[in-house]
């Protein structure tokens, strides 16, 4: 109904309003390998 379309209207602005609209490619230079098992982590 008028409801539920002016919901989704709203999502929908609000999505295009804060860049959520548009697809983001996945950085991959940001992972890093886990840790093995018993290996001491770094301090610094």
């Amino acid at each position: 109904g008028p409801y539920a379309w002016m919901i989704g209207r709203r999502f929908q602005m609000a999505a295009e309003r804060l860049g959520l609209d548009k697809p983001h490619t996945l950085r991959t230079d940001l992972f890093t390998p886990p840790t093995l098992p018993g290996q001491q982590l770094n301090l610094l």
